[in-house]
């Protein structure tokens, strides 16, 4: 149930997004000798290494791809079926991972690398295990997610070019009330409309003994909205802002979920 309003909403808006997710991935092995427009997945036990050749100036892979061993990459790359780098790994050209990419070991990029399905979102799971360098730029199109799920930057954004006052944007989480799951939510953005900023935290954990939100507290460190957390009628946490003005405001939310009781 939600609580009664302090202020008058004129809009209220329901959205379930979630704060953690787990991925699993499951690779078909076949053996091969180069990378190739291939269906398959390909794997490599030992080092490899491709460079630009007058014949073949991309390696361009539809299947999965698999490299225990080291591996460097001097031609630009596209892997569309799911990767995976068990070894330090160079890309020197431009690299495109349409499906989950795995790295267990450092990998340098020295040219512009893109994740199409973006980084750690739903279906393309993408982890930098052993760490990753880049020289040129990493695009993403969606939130970035790092230390096993504990922080996920930007993992959900909302706009809208209503014009209003007083409007009331709810966000339920995933994290239920019952759970000791400790965790910390960060909103920022911009409100147009108003001229303002948008910075709100919003921390806590849950607790089975009242099934509630203890130790709650929010923080409104901008004018742009004001921010309050509730538990919601079937137990999780909610926010909810409220926005003096809506007109062309845009805001994106992060979470921190690093204490020693997650929902993970």
């Amino acid at each position: 149930m939600f609580p009664d309003p302090v202020l008058v909403c004129v809009v209220r808006v329901m959205v379930m997004f979630r704060v953690w997710l787990a991925f699993s991935l499951v690779l078909a092995r076949v053996n091969a000798q180069s990378c190739t427009t291939d269906d398959y997945s390909i794997q490599y036990g030992g080092s490899t290494y491709f460079s630009v050749s007058a014949a073949n100036s991309t390696c361009a892979c539809r299947g999965g791809f698999v490299a225990s061993g080291q591996s460097s990459f001097g031609a630009a790359a596209t892997f569309q079926g799911p990767t995976s780098f068990a070894a330090p790994t160079t890309f020197g050209a431009a690299a495109t991972f349409q499906g989950p990419a795995s790295f267990a070991a450092p990998a340098t990029f020295s040219a512009p690398a893109t994740f199409p399905g973006g980084v750690g979102s739903a279906g393309v799971a993408t982890n930098f295990a052993g760490g990753i360098t880049a020289a040129g730029t990493i695009t993403a199109t969606g939130g970035l997610q790092s230390n096993g799920y504990r922080v996920q930057r930007d993992f959900y954004t909302w706009n809208t070019f209503e014009y209003g006052t007083n409007v009331c944007l709810h966000l339920k989480t995933n994290i239920r009330t019952n759970s000791y799951a400790m965790y910390r939510l960060q909103i920022e953005g911009y409100a147009m409309g108003a001229g303002q900023d948008i910075l709100n935290v919003a921390v806590g954990y849950g607790y089975p003994t009242c099934d509630c939100i203890h130790q709650g507290q929010v923080y409104n460190r901008a004018p742009g909205a004001t921010l309050t957390q509730y538990r919601t009628a079937d137990g999780f946490v909610a926010l909810k802002l409220q926005f003096p003005e809506s007109y062309y405001a845009g805001l994106a939310v992060s979470a921190w979920q690093v204490n020693q009781y997650t929902l993970g």
